[in-house]
């Protein structure tokens, strides 16, 4: 199981001509992102206030050595949560 949802990442990364990224170059200002070490794929942000890397597991992993941003979120899912939105402020 863990092992497809890696290989799901890198398709993602691969379908949308993203490129992996040095550590070195990501985000440090709270910006979610794809993180990876070359075994393991997770999302994470920069944590500035314990100054690491903080990724969607409660296993202690390797740190990342690339990154690479995020896909947007297909159309038809973005108009589902506008619509949400809109929902909530006319409560």
């Amino acid at each position: 199981m863990r092992r497809s949802a890696q290989l799901v990442n890198y398709v993602l990364v691969a379908a949308s001509g993203m490129q992996w990224q040095p550590i070195a170059t990501a985000p440090k200002d709270g910006t979610e992102v794809l993180l990876t070490d070359g075994h393991w794929t997770r999302t994470g942000y920069w944590a500035k206030r314990i100054e690491t890397w903080s990724v969607d597991t409660a296993v202690s992993l390797k740190p990342p050595t690339y990154w690479a941003r995020l896909p947007a979120p297909p159309a038809d899912v973005c108009a589902i949560l506008e619509k949400e939105i809109e929902d909530e402020e006319k409560m």
